[in-house]
């Protein structure tokens, strides 16, 4: 969780740092990383996720198609709410064909989100001028949308202590 004054509690999704990106190699199409195509169900099927409080993981399974190649992926995330800097991440790739497939671990660091709007303390006529404010626009987005942007954000890394 990320608390900042003023505001409320708010999930923070691990940072950008622990990026991970899959290709299933090249095909007759080209050469694709899972994180490039785009959201769509003939791509990413057999979605599922389970939240489990008692040991505070959250696992999100799928399957990965990529020109006739499936790969089944599993994430496990752990996030301690009681140890703010302590988390892990657990990633099964099984690929369901033969062949070389490739992995990227990416080290980008994100900026902060701009604006963080004190949302513990703004009524909602302060909010709709708060985020007119900022040129941006409050728009209704379904549920199951994974863009939460109005109270979810990606969160920041600092690195304690200062120095070099």
């Amino acid at each position: 969780m990320d608390y900042a004054k003023d505001d409320i509690a708010r999930p923070a999704a691990i940072p950008g740092w622990s990026e991970i990106d899959y290709s299933a190699g090249d095909s007759a199409a080209g050469h694709f990383w899972m994180n490039q195509v785009p959201l769509h169900p003939a791509l990413f099927q057999d979605y599922s996720q389970t939240l489990n409080m008692r040991d505070a993981t959250l696992t999100t399974r799928y399957r990965y198609v990529d020109h006739q190649r499936s790969t089944q992926i599993k994430v496990t995330t752990f996030v301690s709410q009681s140890s703010t800097h302590l988390a892990a991440t657990q990633i099964s790739l099984t690929p369901d064909f033969d062949g070389t497939v490739q992995l990227s671990f990416a080290l980008n660091l994100w900026a902060p989100y701009q604006p963080r709007l004190p949302l513990a303390k703004l009524t909602g006529d302060e909010m709709q001028e708060a985020v007119a404010a900022h040129n941006m626009k409050l728009i209704a987005i379904p549920p199951a949308t994974p863009d939460r942007a109005a109270v979810w954000y990606h969160g920041d890394t600092q690195r304690a202590g200062g120095g070099r």
